[in-house]
């Protein structure tokens, strides 16, 4: 909800910083002296949200939750399969529908924290279970998203 009168680093919260950074590489200023607290990540997460400054703050901000919606989306399917599969489960709909629901409640409290701070740890979250899928079948690929998680955000 939109107060009156909120600021722009209030309304958007940590996407705001995420946002002003993006923004700066864009226009080829200083990086971390973007936004209100300034940026604190490393610069690789800029990059990647460069595409969004065209959109403008508000349309940016939008598309950034429907970002992550389908990353929780692909982090619960994902997880749910891992589920199945070490609980000797067979993988079909309904199953995935109750672990991916299970999963989701057992997390609510930080998943609301997540939309409503609109911050990136759904995509941490991601490239965790990515690299716990691949490490015995795929090492190389199980390191190239660790790496790019520790390029997101240190953790």
């Amino acid at each position: 909800m939109t107060l009156a009168g909120e600021t722009p680093d209030r309304q958007y919260r940590d996407f705001y910083e995420f946002f002003s950074g993006a923004e700066a590489l864009s226009r080829g200023t200083d990086l971390y002296a973007a936004g209100k607290l300034g940026y604190i990540y490393p610069p690789l997460f800029a990059v990647l949200l460069m595409p969004l400054v065209t959109l403008g703050l508000g349309s940016a901000g939008v598309a950034w939750l429907a970002i992550k919606a389908a990353l929780l989306r692909g982090c619960t399917w994902l997880s749910a399969q891992a589920s199945a599969a070490r609980f000797g489960l067979r993988f079909d709909g309904l199953s995935a529908a109750i672990l991916s629901l299970g999963g989701t409640l057992l997390l609510a409290d930080k998943l609301r924290s997540e939309m409503n701070m609109q911050q990136s740890n759904l995509v941490m979250l991601l490239c965790w279970i990515l690299a716990l899928r691949w490490l015995d079948r795929r090492p190389t690929w199980a390191g190239i998203v660790l790496g790019l998680s520790i390029n997101i955000k240190y953790v």
